[in-house]
């Protein structure tokens, strides 16, 4: 199974937890919270191997998106887009998914 559903490459056990608290989010001016801005694709560091992750932070918690405990990691930025419009979704649908 992999961290991202079938767009993302990094299985859940290579997600980096570590990476993703190292990126130094930009929370002095963070994006207005509202249906267009409450998440946002951040890139984060390379892990040991070379490969480059993106993940989701969401605004309105001031937390990165999560799944079991672990950061959602994607190898590529257009999986966590992806994550971003499934979150919007359930937005609308006034579903919780915290």
């Amino acid at each position: 199974m992999t961290s991202g559903g079938p767009d993302s490459l990094l299985p859940r056990s290579e997600a980096r937890p570590e990476a993703a608290r190292a990126v130094e989010l930009p929370a002095a001016d963070p994006p207005t919270v509202g249906a267009a801005n409450r998440y946002e694709v951040v890139r984060l560091p390379p892990d040991d191997q070379g490969r480059e992750g993106w993940a989701v932070v969401d605004w309105l918690t001031g937390r990165w998106v999560q799944a079991g405990g672990e950061v959602d990691v994607y190898a590529a930025e257009f999986g966590a887009r992806a994550c971003i419009r499934r979150l919007r979704y359930l937005d609308e649908l006034g579903a919780r998914h915290d």
